[in-house]
């Protein structure tokens, strides 16, 4: 995997984790359990992205390709 390949994961990933911190923490109290379920659907690829780039390999957000 080239560096400049891993640098943009490792935002990407950034970025994912930080929305998902956020959606966690500043959702209103009326959105119950759903609050959670969307920071870990948005959270679980962005560890994924910091965890690929710290390794090296190919994230799960970079395998998905060009969407029509």
């Amino acid at each position: 995997m080239r560096r400049g390949q891993r640098i943009a994961d490792a935002l990407l990933g950034a970025l994912l984790v930080g929305v998902a911190v956020a959606a966690a923490l500043a959702s209103t109290a009326g959105a119950g359990p759903w609050r959670l379920v969307a920071a870990l659907a948005t959270g679980a690829p962005g560890v994924d992205a910091l965890v690929a780039a710290a390794r090296g390999t190919r994230s799960l957000v970079s395998r998905v390709g060009p969407l029509p």
